[in-house]
């Protein structure tokens, strides 16, 4: 068994920190006129969410299933140490302030919390921004981290190219909502936009991106430009969505955003930026990997789950402005990876 540590690029650790910004500015818009060209691209920075799903493809696959095998129960026990204690604090704290606020606590609410912790909300409209709005990626996030080992398996194995998998996966996802629209209620799998939005089956490409980059990077191909080249086509995808965007929308809720957000921005923007940020020494790649952008990258996580939620409502009583909001938010974040998320981490992994 290959147990080596596999090579660590920091500067992917410093743009989940600009990935997490764009969802901050996503749901925070600075600028006031709906109509207005900054107003509309802000909206689209929800790509930040396409950013994070092409690199957990990309680390989880690199970190676990290329040239080194690592026992299932020890993959999981990883994500879970990861993922799951900040998680199911922070939710077991919003359903309790929700409970005390409203004085109720009924069959429904538990039904929604229980929902929660399973990490399965994400499955059901009803429930998809209940508890900790935002946590509906999680159920993405898990749905993969539970496929990968399988997907690895039809990749090496097999050889089943990328277009066949996502065939698949979508095509799944399709006959169970059609299997199961009637008979499972609270709009399980929705409709084909909840589909490709908010679920696996619509957002496997960008998984299964990051997974062929992770793959393809043995290569000793010396790439030019990726860099550039991925950053400019993420800007020209914030741009295309912004125009598709229309009567307060976002791009991405119309067929053709839908192609942009799932299919070009993460083939043309994200995977050669990535590609760039770990081949190329640039100034970009630099800056990423700079102390102050690791400790962002590292607190994104908690950062992700709090920026939305009792925490976000607490400060909002304040009257302060979005950017102090963010740095209050971002104090909050890097403390609780420090004297939390890592410290928990850690113990459970050294424990069991």
């Amino acid at each position: 068994m290959n147990t080596s540590t596999p090579p660590y690029f920091p500067a992917l650790t410093g743009i989940r920190a600009i990935a997490v910004l764009m969802v901050y500015f996503h749901h925070f818009n600075p600028f006031s006129e709906p109509s207005g060209i900054g107003f509309r691209l802000f909206a689209e920075l929800h790509i930040g969410v396409t950013i994070f799903f092409v690199l957990s493809g990309f680390i989880i696959t690199h970190k676990y299933f290329v040239d080194r095998r690592v026992s299932l129960s020890v993959y999981f026990w990883n994500r879970f140490t990861k993922i799951y204690p900040v998680f199911f604090t922070l939710s077991i704290l919003t359903f309790l302030a929700r409970a005390i606020y409203l004085g109720v606590f009924g069959e429904n609410e538990a039904f929604t919390l229980l929902l929660n912790l399973l990490l399965l909300k994400g499955y059901f409209s009803a429930y998809l921004f209940s508890g900790i709005a935002q946590a509906w990626t999680l159920t993405v996030e898990e749905t993969f981290y539970l496929s990968v080992p399988l997907l690895a398996l039809a990749w090496k194995n097999w050889r089943w190219p990328l277009l066949k998998l996502t065939l698949i996966i979508t095509a799944s996802g399709l006959f169970l909502q059609y299997l199961f629209q009637n008979l499972i209620p609270s709009g399980f799998l929705g409709d084909l936009q909840f589909l490709f939005n908010f679920t696996f089956f619509g957002r496997c490409f960008e998984f299964l991106l990051g997974m062929a980059l992770a793959y393809n990077l043995q290569r000793r191909s010396k790439p030019k430009y990726l860099t550039l080249i991925g950053t400019v086509f993420i800007l020209l995808c914030l741009l295309a969505l912004a125009l598709i965007g229309k009567e307060g929308k976002t791009g991405d809720n119309f067929p053709l955003g839908i192609i942009v957000n799932n299919v070009a921005l993460p083939l043309f923007g994200i995977v050669p930026l990535i590609w760039g940020l770990i081949r190329e020494e640039t100034w970009l790649q630099k800056l990423l990997s700079s102390k102050l952008f690791l400790i962002l990258g590292d607190s994104s996580y908690v950062f992700y789950l709090i920026h939305i939620g009792i925490i976000q409502l607490a400060l909002s009583t304040f009257g302060f402005s979005i950017f102090v909001n963010l740095l209050i938010l971002y104090l909050c974040a890097i403390c609780g990876y420090y004297f939390f998320e890592q410290p928990v981490k850690i113990y459970l992994r050294r424990k069991f």
